[in-house]
């Protein structure tokens, strides 16, 4: 039996068997009961919403004690992460590695957190600390018409803590590749006032030489209690991160030493990051059936790269400057039985300012290589409406979303303006959302959706070069306004949810079909640099997930497994035909088996493994694969004292050599690679929870 076929069984026995247990804990937990926000931007339960959400709360997460928000969504169903640069990049719905980053939405507190130069970052998941996060709703597969462009991955949303009352904690973590981490925060609540402060840093040094990385996260939050009903909420969090990266390895480094950095003596390739931002939110209820919600907000995202190469004397500084302005307005109406309307505008100002120098120094003398200044704005103004009708166990839901893009762009090369033949564009969009979601019993839904939804393209890629070699001089090297459309795609989906006996059982099967998917590639030799961003012809990606829970006595067990089948269905590559190939990075298959057994109140440990296949490294899938792994992870907690937490556990248990990045070079043809960790430990404490009141 080939392990996809062992693995659905697997789940499927495991699920079955609990589901007809006699055990005492039959009641387990009903996740249909579980609250969402992220679905409809207000309270609901998930049973109520037709996705197939997992939400992560912070009791798992101070169980697992992750170190990181990617380490979070490593152990989601769904969630695929992967690494560009040493930067996560988090996937879902087979997106692959460089459309990850525009189709799936990060969210904090509902606020939009991606960066616009997606070229050149990962997805910023890290700029939160662990300990300051409630809960995380991930909802794989659309949200267009609440969160506008680049949903077709799905949506994940980071929700900060909201505490109340007099509160203080203290934190350290140690672990042999995580390095130190040290965490404090205090609240108080002064009449109607509550004071909420955190401080998170951490100074890593991981598994490779020259792997290093020391960050430090504020958070400062004010919430004023107006009334019962409403509140005004101000928040202020920075980030900043100083990290050295090494170079991925080829097979002969690999095979001498895997933890080696790949450099020479004198080599530099640095990353400095910098975020600041603030928020402001009024939240209010108008009176038993309106609610009202808004925001505004602001971001400055300021990344710094260095690199020296001293075989060449090559030089490269680059600076990346991101800031977005937004404001969120969202009204609630309940009518009739348990139905309701939302109405909603949004308005987002996303200005990116990048300038890169690279140069070589040869006997003294400076020879310039490359001298970019770019700024690009995309301005957008959406306006949206979400109808949810309940009769009697059927609720129908409607949505629509409009949305303007307006883009501005200039360019420098060596200190002169460079001439796009124009400098604005525009774009119209917009998302549909129709879907039927049935409670056929007090525990139990199913729902049929179907969502029409978009990515406009990002400010960076409405513009291309022709490579220096163009056979027509007048066009060598030259920039010029493309005529790039945004994607659109169409997805249908079914699932169900329901709680059978002691187990909790949910899925979904996914189907969606991508139009103008937008690849980006250039050549960056000396000789041909040149810039393509082109609209491919159609993609496709069906799938289905599956997630089980159960509580038998003292345990708790976990089980899910995810299919994912992404490939382009029909698209010309400047002339190179890839109908029917796979989506480079996108692993088939993903199994997840944990299990928790509880001693007592104060006593338990834990371990889980995952498994994920093979991915092509290219397109065209001439590159050949990402080996296929496993990786086992064990944990203890023990709560010493009602103040005091002890934790301890080991990654990697059996030791598995893996890697986080594989790429193929076609001009040496060999791969490259970035091993991932090998087997490592943690050990660390959690000191004061409330003090007394």
């Amino acid at each position: 039996m080939n392990f996809k076929r062992l693995a659905l069984h697997s789940l499927l026995i495991s699920t079955t068997v609990f589901a007809n247990s006699n055990s005492d804990n039959s009641n387990g937990i009903n996740l249909g009961n579980t609250v969402i926000y992220s679905s409809t931007g207000f309270e609901t339960t998930v049973r109520d919403v037709a996705s197939n959400p997992t939400i992560v709360v912070s009791e798992t997460i101070e169980e697992k004690h992750y170190p990181s928000i990617e380490d979070v969504l490593k152990d989601v169903p769904a969630v695929n992460v992967q690494y560009q640069m040493g930067m996560p990049v988090i996937d879902m719905r087979g997106q692959g590695m460089a459309k990850a980053m525009t189709n799936v939405q990060l969210l904090v507190d509902g606020i939009r957190a991606n960066a616009s130069d997606t070229s050149h970052v990962g997805t910023p998941v890290n700029t939160v600390s662990v300990s300051q996060i409630e809960r995380i709703e991930v909802i794989p597969g659309g949200g267009a018409v609440l969160y506008g462009s680049g949903t077709s991955g799905g949506v994940i949303n980071v929700i900060t803590k909201k505490q109340t009352g007099p509160r203080a904690t203290a934190g350290y973590s140690y672990g042999n590749y995580r390095g130190n981490t040290y965490e404090v925060s205090a609240g108080h609540t002064i009449g109607k006032l509550d004071i909420d402060l955190g401080y998170t840093r951490k100074d890593v040094k991981g598994y490779r030489k020259y792997n290093e990385e020391d960050s430090d996260y504020f958070s400062g939050k004010l919430r004023y209690d107006i009334s019962d009903d409403h509140s005004l909420t101000f928040r202020y969090s920075k980030y900043n991160s100083d990290s050295e990266i090494p170079n991925s390895l080829t097979k002969a480094q690999l095979k001498d030493d895997r933890k080696q950095s790949g450099k020479n003596s004198g080599d530099i390739d640095e990353w400095n990051r910098d975020k600041d931002e603030f928020s402001l939110e009024y939240a209010g209820k108008i009176n038993d059936n309106i609610e009202l919600n808004l925001i505004g907000y602001f971001q400055d995202t300021d990344m710094h790269y260095k690199m020296f190469t001293a075989a060449t004397n090559m030089n490269m500084k680059a600076a990346f400057d991101d800031e977005k302005k937004g404001a969120i307005a969202k009204l609630k109406y309940k009518y009739g039985n348990d139905s309701s309307v939302i109405f909603g505008v949004e308005y987002i100002d996303n200005e990116l300012h990048r300038k890169q120098n690279m140069y070589m120094e040869r006997m003294g003398t400076t020879i310039p290589m490359a001298n970019i200044d770019l700024k690009a704005t995309k301005e957008s103004i959406s306006g949206f409406v979400l109808n949810t009708y309940k009769y009697q166990d059927f609720e129908f839901i409607q949505g629509f979303r409009y949305e303007k893009a307006d883009y501005d762009m200039k360019r420098k090369s060596f200190g002169s303006k460079v001439d796009l033949g124009g400098n604005t564009k525009d774009a119209d969009n917009f998302a549909v959302e129709l879907a039927v979601n049935y409670l056929y019993s007090d525990t139990g839904n199913v729902y049929l959706k179907y969502e029409r939804g978009f990515t406009s393209p990002a400010p960076a890629l409405i513009t291309n070069r022709y490579a220096t070699t163009h056979p027509d001089p007048t066009k060598a090297g030259v920039y010029y306004f493309n005529d790039l459309d945004s994607e659109t795609y169409n997805t249908f989906e079914l699932g169900f949810r329901d709680t059978f006996g002691i187990s909790e059982l949910n899925g979904a099967v996914f189907y969606t079909l991508t139009n103008d998917e937008i690849r980006s590639s250039g050549h960056a030799s000396n000789t041909q640099h040149s810039i393509e961003n082109i609209n491919l012809d159609k993609t496709e990606r069906y799938g289905f997930e599956l997630s089980a829970k159960q509580e038998v006595g003292k345990f708790t067990f976990n089980e899910s497994y995810n299919y994912v089948h992404a490939k382009v269905k029909k698209a010309d590559d400047n002339g190179e035909k890839l109908d029917g190939k796979r989506i480079a990075y996108v692993p088939n298959h993903k199994l997840s088996l944990g299990v928790l057994y509880s001693f007592n109140e104060r006593f338990n440990i834990g371990g889980d493994v995952v498994y994920k296949s093979a991915t092509y490294l290219t397109n065209n899938n001439e590159g050949g694969k990402k080996n296929a792994h496993a990786v086992a992870n064990v944990r203890a907690n023990f709560k010493a004292t009602e103040s005091l937490n002890l934790y301890a556990g080991v990654n990697n248990v059996f030791d598995k050599k893996y890697y986080d990045y594989v790429s193929y070079s076609s001009s040496t043809n060999e791969f490259l690679y970035d091993p991932a960790y090998e087997r490592n430990y943690y050990v660390g404490f959690v000191f004061g929870k409330i003090i007394c009141e």
